[in-house]
Formats: C-alpha cells, sequence, structure tokens
C-alpha cells in the first residue's frame, strides 16, 4: 500500500494480535504512519477495551492526539 501522510499525529495506525493467545498473552500495538515512530507496544494478559483503552491515553499523554485513526475490522479488539 502506497499512501501520503503529511505530518506526524496524523494518523495512527492500531492492531492487536491474539497468535499467543494460547499462552495467556494478547499483543496490543500502535505506529505512526508518517514517521513510522511506534506509539505502543503492549503485551497484556487480555484484550479488553479498557486495556486498549488505557494503553490509548497514555500515548495521548505523550504525544497529543492523533487527527485519525486507522485499524482493521478484525475481531481481535
Amino acid at each position: 500500500r502506497v499512501y501520503k501522510v503529511r505530518g506526524s499525529n496524523a494518523l495512527w495506525h492500531h492492531d492487536g494480535n491474539e497468535k499467543l493467545r494460547p499462552w495467556g498473552f494478547y499483543v496490543h500495538g500502535c505506529v505512526d504512519g508518517h514517521s513510522r515512530l511506534i506509539i505502543y507496544l503492549a503485551c497484556c494478559s487480555n484484550k479488553r477495551k479498557m486495556t486498549v483503552a488505557n494503553l490509548f491515553q497514555a500515548a495521548v499523554a505523550v504525544f497529543g492526539w492523533p487527527s485519525r485513526m486507522r485499524g482493521d475490522f478484525g475481531t481481535e479488539n
């Protein structure tokens, strides 16, 4: 996929991964679309919406609000 992002915090990509679910681990991550900076990457014991919301709130406190968010419509989060 080729696209242009005008600057930092213009677009964040977020997703979750359940490949380690049999061992009780869930990976949540978010990357800035312009700089490719890892906004957050966390290995958690659950995939509850409040867990992801807390990760997002902590990231916003550090980096500021993104203009847009992009995620898939998967069932992981």
